[in-house]
């Protein structure tokens, strides 16, 4: 006799015999009891999952691109605030305000363009709050891809088919970047 889960009924289970006849048993029933001795004596359940076939390479393919994904998501609260050409701004934004608080007659193209558009915003309080909020951003950005690599080294590392298979990552929480 054979007895087989069934995915998200834990008060039923498929039982197999010899022969090939089936059927589902339920703890209410008499044969409840035949799987329960069945279980005492050191048996396990079967699986109906299907079988996992890929190969070690592709499992590390998966694995690594899920953590990649994962890591996109785990930003998707900072970046989503934010259309992809000003993100790609921002390095540039970090050296002309830190030319300008180093030198007040520096050329700033971007800076002037972007103060010209906010009423009131001298350039020195630009720079200061581009500037802190790059520091916020890159201790979130830091933070994930240590994570990231953390995870991919361990991936890369495995040689067991089972804990690839079973590859469940979760990120913690991103600290705030203070990025408005």
């Amino acid at each position: 006799m054979q007895y087989l889960e069934i995915t998200g009924e834990p008060g039923a289970v498929i039982c197999r015999d010899e022969v090939g006849n089936s059927g589902v048993i339920r703890q209410d029933e008499t044969g409840w009891a035949d799987y329960q001795a069945w279980l005492s004596a050191g048996h396990e359940l079967a699986s109906m999952a299907p079988i996992d076939r890929r190969s070690l390479e592709e499992l590390r393919i998966s694995a690594i691109a899920t953590v990649h994904t994962l890591a996109d998501v785990t930003l998707r609260p900072i970046t989503s605030r934010y259309p992809r050409t000003e993100i790609d701004s921002w390095p540039e934004q970090c050296i002309e305000a830190r030319a300008w608080l180093t030198n007040d007659s520096a050329h700033t193209p971007l800076l002037d363009a972007i103060a010209g558009g906010v009423p009131n915003e001298t350039i020195e309080a630009l720079c200061l709050n581009i500037l802190s909020k790059a520091d916020g951003y890159k201790a979130a950005v830091g933070s994930v891809i240590a994570w990231r690599r953390a995870w991919t080294k361990w991936i890369e590392a495995q040689a067991d088919l089972k804990e690839l298979i079973d590859f469940a990552p979760q990120f913690p929480e991103v600290p705030d970047a203070g990025v408005e």
